[in-house]
């Protein structure tokens, strides 16, 4: 799997980097990390008691989860100690650990954005394993991840510093890895049509989500 010291060593930096690679504003990657739980939230209607943002990161996604599900206990797990560290003091409701640290704890609904591709091939299997045992029965986990056929997204990976070992997978490969560990597909979209700039659009996504060619895809699964 990806080494902790490789996430340990942009921890700092990291949002820099993804605005300066992106060529974006702070509030344009906000924008996009509000954009993932804002189509979450349209699905999951029922208040959940726990939620866990899986590779969380420096916590970008974690406080939209915050700010939507604010009656869930929200937590995140990431194995970059210095990632959790900033998670946390950005998001100080939350609960960040060590992925380990959860190994006993189940929860109603994951969050998983943008991590698989930095597994390699190989680990994947035993990753949505380890997602597994975190879900409780009948939980759900959305996934979000670069789509390979989008081509501004092949080039934004290319030039990523923290992504020169990432590789991207096609939707068809998380699917057939979580159906092996008991999930049900119950949703398959493309999503991120539109930039901040164009967000007024943003009302007509869903009319493309079978059109893959958005900048990301999004997958929901539910554990039988």
């Amino acid at each position: 799997m990806q080494k902790t010291g490789e996430f340990d060593a942009y921890a700092g930096a990291y949002e820099e980097m993804l605005r300066k690679n992106h060529q974006t504003s702070e509030k344009e990657e906000e924008y996009y990390a509000r954009y993932k739980i804002e189509i979450i939230r349209r699905f999951v209607k029922k208040g959940l008691p726990a939620i866990l943002d899986y590779g969380c990161g420096v916590g970008k996604s974690t406080k939209y989860l915050l700010e939507h599900f604010p009656d869930s206990k929200v937590c995140g797990c990431d194995l970059s100690e210095e990632s959790l560290k900033i998670a946390s003091d950005k998001n100080p409701t939350a609960v960040f650990r060590h992925n380990s640290c959860f190994s006993q704890t189940k929860f109603d609904m994951v969050f998983i954005a943008n991590v698989f591709h930095h597994v390699p091939a190989e680990d994947r299997p035993i990753v949505t394993k380890e997602v597994r045992s975190l879900v409780r029965d009948h939980g759900q986990v959305f996934i979000f991840e670069h789509n390979p056929n989008n081509p501004i997204t092949l080039q934004m990976v290319g030039t990523c510093g923290f992504d020169k070992e990432a590789k991207l997978l096609r939707p068809g490969e998380l699917i057939r890895l979580f159906k092996k560990e008991g999930f049900q597909l119950k949703r398959k979209s493309y999503t991120l049509f539109f930039p901040k700039w164009m967000g007024f659009l943003r009302p007509l996504e869903k009319y493309l989500v079978k059109i893959p060619l958005g900048a990301q895809y999004y997958l929901e699964f539910q554990l039988s």
